[in-house]
C-alpha cells in the first residue's frame, strides 16, 4: 500500500468526518488498492482519478449515502462495478474508465 494511503487509513480510522466532505486525491501517483473510507459517511465528492490504483471497486462505496460525484478514471481497476453503487440515490456523476 502506498505510504500516503496508509496514513489516510490511520487518519480515517481515528476520526469520523461528520461534515460535508470532498476527498480529492486525483493525480497523486497512488499505488495499490482503494483504502476503506467507509467511515466518511458524509462524503459528497470522491476523486481518485489518474493514480495507479489496482484491484476492484470496493463495496463500501455504496454506504456513502451522500456521495453524488465519484471519479475513478485513469487507474488500473479490475472486476465489475459493485451492486452497492446502485444504492447511491444522490449519485449524479460516475466517471470510470481504464
Amino acid at each position: 500500500m502506498h505510504f500516503a494511503f496508509a496514513l489516510l487509513n490511520l487518519y480515517v480510522s481515528s476520526f469520523c468526518l461528520c461534515l460535508k466532505a470532498d476527498l480529492r486525491l486525483q493525480f497523486n501517483d497512488f499505488h495499490g488498492r482503494i483504502p476503506d473510507l467507509s467511515s466518511l459517511r458524509s462524503l459528497e465528492r470522491l476523486y481518485l482519478s489518474a493514480n495507479q490504483l489496482t484491484g476492484t471497486i470496493p463495496d463500501w462505496i455504496g454506504s456513502c449515502n451522500m456521495l453524488y460525484d465519484l471519479q475513478m478514471f485513469r487507474n488500473d481497476l479490475t472486476g465489475t462495478i459493485p451492486e452497492s453503487i446502485g444504492y447511491l440515490q444522490n449519485l449524479e456523476i460516475f466517471y470510470l474508465d481504464n
